[in-house]
């Protein structure tokens, strides 16, 4: 299939691709992410009390039982929802950042959907000004 192409700029080739597909197929895991030990202890995990969330996942070591920090679907909810939220003003400026560096990349527009409030705030707060210069059609949620 013409979609597997070898990517010239990375070198990510059919075989990488191949795996990325047969381990989503695997797993039916498709949004996930890596924590260390200290956001597991935000989750409220203790000596491997942590139980498997509804319609999520929480990898442990086979041997231990212990997580091994990658959390999937509604696993992270728990982790991400302790995590303090960032000042408006501090979301407005990463996002300026963001949109001058895909400017410069040729990029035009882009869908962010894992928008929280306040993010979804400056993206209106943006919009309004006049400053958002990108197609954004907002979160898919």
């Amino acid at each position: 299939m013409t979609c597997f192409r070898t990517d010239t700029r990375t070198g990510i080739g059919s075989t990488l691709w191949s795996a990325i597909v047969r381990q989503y197929y695997e797993t039916k895991h498709v949004h996930g992410a890596v924590v260390n030990t200290a956001m597991l202890k935000l989750r409220g995990h203790h000596q491997g009390t942590l139980p498997q969330p509804k319609y999520g996942f929480i990898e442990k070591d086979p041997t231990t039982g212990e997580p091994t920090g990658y959390l999937a679907e509604t696993a992270q909810q728990a982790v991400f929802t302790k995590i303090p939220m960032y000042p408006d003003e501090v979301w407005e400026r990463a996002l300026k950042r963001a949109m001058q560096q895909l400017t410069a990349w040729g990029v035009t527009g882009y869908n962010d959907a894992s928008t929280n409030a306040p993010q979804l705030r400056v993206y209106q707060k943006m919009d309004r000004e006049g400053t958002l210069n990108f197609m954004f059609p907002g979160p898919s949620r």
